[in-house]
């Protein structure tokens, strides 16, 4: 807990692991409620979001690997796919304006293409720093910072729906680039720690 490096990661999934977790058990509820969809066609079209983070986590590795072999740039090669990831969620704030169901389940799969882009590259980032000696410690702890934000927000998430899921929609899609430009400015750069 002494590295600043540690507390940013930590920071980072503090603030993020809320939205992953409002997606998961509260989107059937907004198709539902705010849609009209039934509970066939919720289970008819909620899978497609899962392909679409499964894809961008592979993606995600590929890509920032790829500019790594050609750059040799670490701090580029996570940081570029990261900043694309946290751009793709900004669609996710106007949710509620779209007219078309459709439109809403492209976005929400769009928003976890994003977040597969970003967790693979966040982990990844996690073992470039820490190496060996450090690396497991720092995943669970930043871990563990999400799953008590989320056990803090989740009995929330209710009370605000109630009111308007603008609110959440609002925090899904700002808090990815939040995280990045703390990301950014507080880990200046990404280097590889070998043990």
């Amino acid at each position: 807990m002494k590295s600043k490096e540690a507390r940013v990661f930590i920071i980072m999934r503090f603030l993020l692991d809320p939205i992953f977790y409002f997606y998961m058990f509260w989107i059937p509820k907004y198709l539902s409620d705010a849609r009209g969809m039934s509970i066939d066609d919720i289970g008819y079209t909620t899978w497609i979001p899962f392909l679409a983070l499964g894809v961008a986590n592979v993606i995600g590795g590929y890509v920032s690997d790829a500019i790594y072999t050609k750059t040799k740039n670490l701090d580029f090669s996570r940081k570029i796919v990261m900043g694309f990831a946290a751009a793709l969620t900004l669609p996710v704030i106007f949710v509620n304006f779209y007219q078309s169901t459709a439109w809403v389940v492209a976005v929400m799969s769009l928003a976890f293409f994003a977040h597969g882009l970003w967790i693979t590259n966040y982990i990844t980032s996690i073992g470039d720093m820490f190496g060996k000696t450090a690396t497991s410690t720092i995943v669970g702890l930043s871990g563990s910072a999400g799953a008590i934000s989320s056990l803090i927000i989740n009995p929330l998430t209710g009370y605000i729906v109630a009111y308007s899921y603008n609110v959440l929609w609002a925090y899904a899609g700002i808090m990815y680039p939040v995280a990045f430009l703390i990301f950014l400015i507080f880990i200046r750069t990404l280097k590889f720690r070998s043990a």
